[in-house]
């Protein structure tokens, strides 16, 4: 049931934003229409990382619905490096299934998944989900011990 409230508004809002920026691309209205375009295409930048990243902020945290909602977006907005390095490594993963056809039969949607729950283990810092605090590096616990 939590899959289809979620799921719902968020295919819902990425038709309206598809259509709108599609609309905004293929009508030339003016000089305004590069900047509409522009702005457009951010905004479903941010909205690809929000779509990606929300399953896995409600996958791991037993929160309410606008919670999971503000967590998300904080983590799209603050994060950059966990932004960015999503953006890299399903563009990677993407490639990697252009380029060889059978690791998308072999593998499914479940390489993509791997990937992201990767990314947000490893940049995201959210609480309970951080390798800083997980697994912490020897070697910095040990000079962060020498300096106290």
């Amino acid at each position: 049931m939590w899959a289809n409230i979620l799921g719902y508004p968020l295919t819902l809002i990425a038709v309206f934003l598809f259509v709108d920026y599609m609309l905004a691309n293929n009508n030339y209205l003016g000089a305004p229409t590069y900047a509409v375009s522009g702005i457009l295409l951010l905004l479903n930048v941010v909205y690809l990382l929000f779509a990606t990243l929300v399953w896995v902020v409600r996958a791991n945290f037993d929160e309410d619905f606008f919670w999971i909602l503000k967590q998300t977006l904080t983590l799209v907005i603050v994060r950059p490096l966990c932004s960015l390095m999503l953006i890299i490594v399903l563009l990677l993963v993407l490639f990697s299934y252009a380029k060889w056809p059978g690791l998308a039969l072999a593998f499914g949607t479940s390489v993509p998944l791997f990937a992201v729950v990767v990314v947000v283990y490893s940049f995201a810092r959210l609480p309970g989900m951080d390798i800083h605090v997980i697994e912490p590096n020897p070697k910095l616990a040990k000079k962060n011990q020498a300096h106290n």
